[in-house]
């Protein structure tokens, strides 16, 4: 069985990333007019075919009369996501099951 798996003290398994949805692999504060690029190694975690999904949120309030474009995310090996493109401050979440 791959994964991660928690055990309390009378060694019955407490948590296991097998049975949860989803468990945050990093989070990434994307400056606006900026790239970013991560590494991550979901060996690390025990995962042999990891599954990833992002999330983002604008960190500041848009003004009515200006639009807001979010960074792109991309996965460029299974274990790099680059960011680019945004005109807004963005938080990413990586996300791996």
């Amino acid at each position: 069985m791959e994964g991660l798996r928690i055990f309390n003290s009378a060694g019955s398994v407490i948590y296991d990333s097998t049975t949860v949805t989803w468990n945050l692999l990093a989070s990434i504060y994307v400056s606006a007019y900026s790239a970013t690029q991560s590494h991550y190694h979901p060996e690390v975690l025990n995962f042999t075919t990891p599954t990833y999904a992002t999330m983002r949120f604008l960190v500041n309030a848009v003004p009515d009369d200006q639009e807001a474009i979010m960074c792109s995310v991309t996965a460029t090996d299974s274990t790099t996501f680059t960011t680019t493109g945004g005109t807004a401050d963005t938080i990413v979440l990586i996300l791996i099951r």
